[in-house]
């Protein structure tokens, strides 16, 4: 007896999700500069991030600072996948997408944004 194929299902849902992340306007409908992407960026941030639940401690336990900076880190990134905006790393150079075109972020603005 021969193996029947095996066949593959389509999710709508994440097909859906998908859609929905790729047809939004990028960085809210126009072209930003650098420093609209970072105010959009923060402007959408928590102020408040419990980093005690995001790491899994309890409250009073120690964390540290490179935990903290990781944390920061990747909700600023979030933020700005939800946006529909990029930033990213290629070797030591940080680079943002503005919704035309990648550009590069001078180590200063990267810092004194951080």
């Amino acid at each position: 007896m021969t193996p029947q194929p095996k066949t593959k299902t389509i999710d709508d849902d994440a097909i859906r999700a998908e859609f929905e992340t790729f047809s939004k306007p990028i960085g809210k409908g126009k072209i930003l500069t650098h420093a609209e992407i970072l105010n959009a960026i923060l402007g959408n941030i928590e102020k408040i991030i419990d980093f005690h639940a995001v790491a899994g401690l309890e409250p009073g336990d120690a964390l540290p600072q490179k935990h903290l900076i990781v944390i920061c880190v990747n909700e600023l990134l979030r933020q700005a996948k939800e946006n529909n905006l990029d930033l990213t790393r290629k070797d030591d150079f940080i680079f943002a997408y503005n919704g035309a075109s990648w550009n590069e972020f001078s180590r200063e603005t990267v810092k004194h944004f951080l």
